[in-house]
C-alpha cells in the first residue's frame, strides 16, 4: 500500500512539472490548439448530429427499398440495409468515410445499380455530392472558424488576467529595476530612490538590447510596434533623459492593446486643457485690459472651439 501510494504521487509531481513546463513560450502553438479543440467541443457535438441526420434519412430510404428487396441476390446486397443500423453504418462507410465495398472488396454502387436500376445509382450520386461538397464542406468551414474564435477568446481571456494581474505587475517591475540598477553599475542591495537614476538614450539603447529587457516587456504585453522608439515615447517632457521611475510607470501604461476608450480619454483630456487655457486667457485680457476688447477676443476664441455634444 506505501509503496502504490509514493508511486501516485511520484506520477502527481511530474504532471505538475509538466504543467509547469506548459508555460514555456515554446508550448503556446500546442496550448492555443488544445484551447481551440476544447473550445469548439461543442461545434463538433453539433456536427456530429448535422451530418447524422441526412445520413440516417438516407438510411430509411434504402431500408425501405434495398433491405427490403431478398428477391435479388445480387452480391446480396440487401443485407447491408436489413436494419436502420446496418442502414446508417453501410450510408457513413459510403458517404462518409470512403469505404464503399462489399466484405469480399465488390464496390456497393455496382450492386445498387444492378439491384434499383438507375434510381439507385441516382439517389447513391445525389447523396455523395451533397454530402461531400455540401454538409461536409460546411461542417468543416464553421468547426474551423468557431475553434479560431474559441482560442482567440481564450488567448484574450489569458491576456486580460494578466493585464490585471498587480503581482505579475509588481515582479516584472523589480526585475526592470534590478536590470537597470545592475546596468548602471548600482549596487543591487542599496537603497537607491528611483529618481536618482538617469537614463540616457544611451544607455537606454543598451539595455533594450538585453534579451532580459525584451522578455520583460513581451511578459507585460507590450505590442512590439510599441518597442520601437520606446524612449522618444516615454520622455514625455522632451528633457533628453529618463528617470527610473518614468520608465517603469510608462512601461506599465503601455500594456495591452490601444482601445477607443483611451482615444476619448485623450480627447477629452485636450478639450479640457483647451477650454481652461482660454478661460485663463480670458482673465488675463480682462485684467491688462478693462475696456472689454479683451473680452471680445475671447469670446471669439470660444466659439472656435467644438461644441461637447
Amino acid at each position: 500500500g506505501f509503496n502504490v501510494s509514493l508511486f501516485r504521487i511520484v506520477r502527481l509531481v511530474r504532471l505538475v512539472r509538466l504543467l509547469q513546463a506548459a508555460r514555456y513560450e515554446i508550448f503556446r502553438d500546442l496550448l492555443m490548439m488544445v484551447r481551440g479543440a476544447l473550445g469548439g467541443a461543442r461545434t463538433l457535438m453539433w456536427s456530429i448530429v448535422l451530418l447524422y441526420l441526412p445520413v440516417y434519412s438516407l438510411a430509411l430510404v434504402l431500408r425501405e427499398t434495398v433491405g427490403s428487396d431478398t428477391g435479388g441476390a445480387e452480391g446480396e446486397i440487401h443485407l447491408y440495409f436489413d436494419s436502420v443500423f446496418t442502414a446508417s453504418f453501410t450510408v457513413f462507410r459510403c458517404i462518409v468515410a470512403g469505404d464503399c465495398s462489399t466484405n469480399d472488396g465488390r464496390p456497393l454502387s455496382f450492386l445498387l445499380l444492378q439491384s434499383q436500376g438507375y434510381f439507385g445509382i441516382f439517389l447513391y450520386t445525389l447523396s455523395y455530392s451533397a454530402m461531400t461538397f455540401g454538409f461536409c464542406n460546411v461542417i468543416a468551414a464553421i468547426y474551423v472558424e468557431n475553434t479560431m474564435e474559441a482560442a482567440k477568446r481564450s488567448e484574450v481571456f489569458a491576456k486580460r488576467q494578466r493585464l490585471n494581474d498587480p503581482h505579475l505587475l509588481r515582479e516584472k517591475s523589480k526585475s526592470l529595476m534590478r536590470l537597470v540598477e545592475f546596468e548602471a553599475g548600482t549596487p543591487t542591495d542599496a537603497k537607491i530612490k528611483p529618481n536618482t537614476i538617469t537614463i540616457s538614450p544611451e544607455f537606454f539603447t543598451r539595455i533594450s538590447e538585453k534579451p532580459e529587457f525584451v522578455q520583460i516587456l513581451n511578459d507585460l504585453d507590450v505590442a512590439e510596434d510599441d518597442q520601437e522608439g520606446l524612449f522618444e515615447t516615454l520622455d514625455a517632457d522632451n528633457s533628453g533623459v529618463l528617470t527610473l521611475e518614468e520608465l517603469v510607470l510608462g512601461i506599465a501604461k503601455l500594456r495591452g492593446e490601444s482601445r477607443r476608450a483611451d482615444i476619448v480619454g485623450v480627447n477629452l483630456l485636450v478639450r479640457n486643457v483647451q477650454k481652461s487655457t482660454l478661460e485663463f486667457e480670458a482673465r488675463m485680457l480682462a485684467t491688462l485690459d478693462p475696456s472689454g476688447g479683451g473680452k471680445r477676443r475671447s469670446s471669439l476664441m470660444k466659439s472656435m472651439l467644438p461644441s461637447s455634444g
